[in-house]
């Protein structure tokens, strides 16, 4: 089944003249929206394989990871804690590109709780950025890191109003 999903993409992509390395990047972002974030890549020559990782004790996401050319947005980051003790505490922060987006102190994140916030993101031109999320509590301390990807914002075609007789006289004068 997977390999003829593979012909399927790839028949389309050349459909629509999407190059390898664009469908490579597309599969990224629908396994982000999927799943909420994608397994570091391996080395090129070596096949890619899907990586389960175990449940973590604290879980943290972020959403959505895929937005807009030149508009400012609000992300949501999530933090759940699959453990039976209450975290104390907890101290998180979201930078971009060394800029603190959300600093927040929660007093205690109860067993198996989920805790969101809410932060907005500058405006930004299309490309890739990294999202660093700085998570410290009594005894836990790490950083985790998220791929943002901002989409180009597809121009507007203006279309011709007459006929094409008219549009070519206006061309031409």
């Amino acid at each position: 089944m997977k390999k003829i999903e593979e012909e399927i993409d790839k028949t389309v992509a050349e459909l629509y003249g999407i190059t390898d390395e664009e469908l490579k990047e597309i599969r990224k972002c629908l396994m982000i929206l999927k799943e909420g974030e994608i397994p570091e890549e391996e080395e090129e020559g070596e096949e890619e394989q899907q990586i389960v990782l175990p449940k973590k004790d604290i879980e943290i996401n972020v959403n959505p990871l895929l937005i807009e050319e030149n508009k400012q947005q609000e992300l949501t980051v999530s933090v759940q804690n699959n453990t039976d003790k209450p975290i104390k505490d907890v101290k998180l922060e979201v930078k971009l590109k060394s800029k603190s987006l959300l600093t927040k102190t929660i007093k205690e994140i109860k067993p198996n709780d989920l805790v969101s916030l809410k932060f907005t993101v500058p405006k930004l031109k299309s490309g890739e950025y990294e999202l660093e999320i700085h998570f410290s509590s009594q005894n836990v301390k790490f950083k985790e890191l998220r791929k943002l990807f901002v989409k180009e914002k597809r121009k507007k075609v203006k279309k011709a109003g007459g006929s094409l007789d008219d549009e070519l006289e206006r061309l031409l004068r």
